[in-house]
């Protein structure tokens, strides 16, 4: 049987808390406090959204079409300003289904990044696109004669690589990195960072099949499909130094 509890019992025990919140209590002084006060209504109510806050409060349905847009707009550049003189050559039954593959990615793979927070999340279907984006240029680039096209000239394959690589990466770097400073996540899981990526990859090797004639294995694997992989790394590096590099996201 619980023994009745005395008036006054445990008086002591909240005398000596009080004692004790009292001796490690900090008064700040007011300037530092004034100082502190300011410093979180800076980053608070009175922080002015920067242009890439507004529109990342855009839509999603804005978002998407403003990334495809900027996909189309460098794509357009590089091949729709110098299409290849063989273009004709390129229509065949495989090239138009490969093709289709690819831009099919694309634009799965920048919905999957810029897919609401508030939506369930795709999962495995994220890793496949990323996947798809940034494996299947390279694969494509190992079947002999899948593009028909020349052999480069000797002496020139450094300047021809060099030259693709810059022209494929203005089409999937831009790509990548609008998509990623989008996507409302300060802390994309890096499913969605290789999604990116392959996302740019992807439509740069489409548009370098409609602009560049040349056809070597080693021209494509290093000019054309190698660029979304280097581009993935990139994107990684940044984001995770910019997440204070949590390896699990």
């Amino acid at each position: 049987m619980t023994e009745p509890i005395e008036p006054g019992a445990g008086a002591a025990d909240i005398d000596a808390l009080v004692r004790d919140r009292a001796a490690v209590r900090v008064d700040l002084p007011e300037p530092m406090l004034e100082a502190m006060l300011q410093q979180a209504r800076a980053l608070t109510v009175e922080r002015r959204p920067t242009l890439r806050d507004r529109l990342r409060e855009l839509p999603s349905s804005a978002r998407v079409v403003l990334v495809l847009t900027t996909v189309l707009g460098t794509s357009s550049v590089l091949a729709g300003a110098s299409p290849r003189d063989d273009l004709a050559a390129l229509w065949r039954l495989d090239l138009v289904v490969w093709g289709s593959v690819l831009l099919l990615v694309t634009v799965g793979s920048v919905l999957a990044v810029l897919r609401g927070m508030h939506r369930r999340p795709l999962g495995p279907i994220e890793v496949v696109l990323a996947g798809l984006g940034l494996g299947l240029p390279v694969l494509l680039s190992l079947v002999p004669g899948l593009l028909p096209g020349v052999a480069l000239p000797d002496g020139e394959a450094m300047a021809m690589h060099r030259a693709c690589f810059a022209g494929s990466g203005l089409i999937a770097g831009p790509t990548a990195a609008l998509a990623l400073s989008l996507v409302r996540d300060d802390k994309p899981p890096l499913a969605r960072v290789f999604a990116a990526a392959g996302a740019g990859g992807a439509a740069a090797f489409l548009a370098q099949a409609l602009h560049c004639p040349w056809s070597d294995m080693a021209h494509l694997l290093v000019s054309h499909a190698s660029v979304g992989v280097a581009v993935a790394a990139v994107a990684v590096a940044v984001t995770r130094m910019m997440s204070g590099g949590d390896p699990a996201r």
